[in-house]
């Protein structure tokens, strides 16, 4: 069987075992762009102490990504993950837009010759969705679960950029004054990990 087939596989069954449920969609990469990225969404369990959708990148690991080459390997395998309360279709009603987020951030590190790292922000340039607060992102560990075990059953990540919506003056905030300082705010204003497209901004 071919490698990349089997690797593919692999996470799957580590992204299901993790999850203790099988996806409810998966967004196959349909181009030749390399690595190869597709993205899971994961449904929400009856009765769970967090009732959330699940979405998560597949394959992003399986490069290192540019400029890390002498970095650890937390920095050069990463996957990309968001956790949000309902699904987000675009317009057409085709496409789930969290899913195309997460997919869209998973390959631009390799497109745009950068990388992403825990603590970092990124700036959208515009809001996420008409009419929304949110500007850009933090870029988090994995919350509320075993970070380590997800990248172990991944078979090749070593790490999960978690998605968070920042306000653009968050995104400002934290440019002049540092994450810990923003995280502060966030904290005190109450802002969770799940990806809120609708919070009010917190400054």
């Amino acid at each position: 069987m071919n490698s990349e087939v089997d690797r593919i596989s692999c996470r799957e069954r580590g992204y299901i075992e993790f999850w203790n449920r099988d996806p409810n969609l998966i967004l196959h990469q349909t181009d030749d762009a390399v690595p190869h990225i597709d993205v899971y969404r994961f449904p929400p369990t009856a009765g769970s102490e967090r009732d959330y959708y699940v979405y998560l990148s597949g394959g992003m690991s399986d490069a290192v990504q540019p400029l890390t080459e002498t970095y650890d390997e937390s920095f050069q395998r990463t996957e990309i993950s968001l956790f949000s309360q309902r699904p987000l279709m675009t317009d057409s009603g085709k496409t789930d837009f969290l899913g195309w987020i997460c997919g869209w951030l998973a390959h631009y590190p390799f497109e745009q010759k950068t990388y992403f790292a825990a603590g970092q922000t990124f700036d959208w340039g515009s809001p996420l969705v008409e009419g929304s607060n949110m500007h850009g992102f933090y870029f988090a560990h994995l919350p509320w679960h075993d970070e380590a075990k997800l990248c172990a059953l991944s078979g090749s990540a070593r790490s999960i950029i978690h998605l968070i919506p920042l306000s653009k003056a968050e995104l400002d905030f934290a440019k002049a004054h540092g994450k810990e300082k923003l995280l502060t705010i966030l904290e005190r204003f109450g802002v969770t990990p799940l990806f809120d497209l609708e919070r009010p901004s917190s400054l």
